[in-house]
């Protein structure tokens, strides 16, 4: 194919633009194509998870407003598909999408009805949905290497919320001591339980603030100690007795 400039092209359907509108056939188009490089099987579907910002890396000619609105739009449209129940943590709202190859042909086929479209034409329209038969499989250990991917980016960022930081996620050094606790069976939860903890202790503290790091937190001479701290605080404050309310109109009855 000759192209203008030296760089990947985005397809455009002629026919699904049509039917859905041509906004919404190029980020169908797009979503498409992830899944079949990126497929991640949850519940034994195909499913994709991005963020509005990295989709407009992808995107760049749709700004973030735009881009919601043409999710919004084919997911109206029952194209489209997304939750963030997939999520290793509860404040992570990354969407995960899929699309609904068989409302697509559907559609398409509808479409093909109500004005008389050969054949030949038809066949162009629905390759999108034939071809996601195609999508590679994950093996196991990719797959654990994704959900440990996950899981270290949801620790890393919870981390830079609550301390105010802006530790890299693309760090290797922090993302190595993460790796490592979750490795040795602790969770995300334990993780961010540690963090909650010595947020509380130092965020207000001019010199232990500088603490508030990877390096710290989660080297493995501290970890333990820092969870069993936070793990018993919690059993504390899950066990403190209600107040006691005096009503004092009440009278005497003793």
């Amino acid at each position: 194919m000759n192209l203008l400039t030296n760089e990947k092209p985005l397809i455009v359907l002629p026919n699904v633009a049509t039917v859905i509108g041509v906004d919404e056939a190029i980020l169908l188009q797009q979503l498409h194509y992830r899944l079949q490089q990126q497929t991640v099987l949850q519940n034994g579907e195909a499913w994709y998870c991005q963020s509005h910002a990295n989709w407009r890396k992808q995107l760049p000619f749709w700004n973030e407003p735009k881009i919601k609105r043409i999710i919004l739009q084919l997911e109206q449209l029952e194209l489209v598909h997304s939750t963030d129940k997939f999520n290793q943590f509860y404040v992570d709202r990354t969407k995960w999408y899929k699309i609904d190859y068989d409302k697509l042909q559907s559609m398409l086929a509808d479409y093909k009805e109500q004005h008389s479209i050969d054949d030949d034409a038809f066949a162009q329209m629905t390759t999108i949905s034939k071809d996601n038969q195609n999508a590679p499989k994950r093996n196991k250990k990719t797959v654990q290497n994704e959900k440990l991917t996950e899981k270290i980016d949801s620790v890393l960022t919870y981390l830079n919320d609550k301390a105010s930081k802006r530790f890299s996620l693309k760090s290797q050094a922090n993302r190595n001591f993460i790796s490592a606790r979750l490795k040795e069976g602790y969770s995300v939860e334990d993780c961010c339980l540690v963090i909650d903890e010595q947020v509380l202790c130092w965020l207000d503290d001019h010199e232990m603030e500088k603490y508030l790091r990877p390096m710290t937190l989660f080297r493995p001479s501290n970890f333990e100690s820092y969870l069993n701290n936070a793990l018993s605080k919690k059993d504390t404050r899950t066990c403190m007795p209600k107040a006691v309310v005096l009503d004092f109109n009440a009278g005497e009855d003793w």
